[in-house]
């Protein structure tokens, strides 16, 4: 019974050791800026007072312009890539508490908190539309707050 009292022990202290020296020394991992920019200076820019609640941002490659929008208004706001100015906004729903934009396939998605997915649709005569399209069904309170779009074949919107 000695040995195997003696045998445990010896387990015990070689794995706290190992433990213990394992934890001594850390890996420090250096991240390197993207080409172009620096994470230490970081670039700012200010926007206009009308997205001083800006919730959610997109960049839509075919008009080359941002979309924004506000995060009560039911608005959704286009900004020029140059001047980040509001090139043209447009009111797609009620007030409410949406939280982030996303484009999919030229189409565009936004998002309120309750997990209702809206699509922006402006129609050839210039009417907006903002449709609900879907919810997500899940039980108890949540707070959603983005939203990505993914097009490799399949194109989803992941929440």
């Amino acid at each position: 019974m000695r040995f195997l009292n003696f045998t445990v022990r010896v387990v015990f202290g070689a794995m706290f050791l190992l433990a213990a020296g394992s934890g001594c020394h850390r890996k420090t991992k250096v991240l390197k800026s993207p080409k172009h920019y620096n994470f230490s200076t970081p670039f700012t820019d200010k926007l206009d007072l009308k997205l001083m609640e800006v919730s959610g941002i997109a960049w839509d490659t075919k008009s080359n312009t941002f979309l924004a929008i506000n995060d009560e208004s039911g608005k959704l706001f286009f900004l020029d890539k140059e001047s980040k100015l509001i090139s043209a906004e447009y009111e797609f729903g009620v007030k409410g508490d949406y939280e982030d934009v996303a484009i999919l396939n030229g189409i565009t998605y936004i998002l309120s908190s309750d997990g209702t997915i809206f699509k922006f649709i402006k129609d050839s005569t210039g009417k907006i539309f903002g449709p609900e399209i879907g919810s997500i069904g899940l039980g108890g309170i949540n707070d959603f707050e983005t939203m990505y779009s993914i097009d490799a074949g399949e194109g989803r919107v992941l929440v």
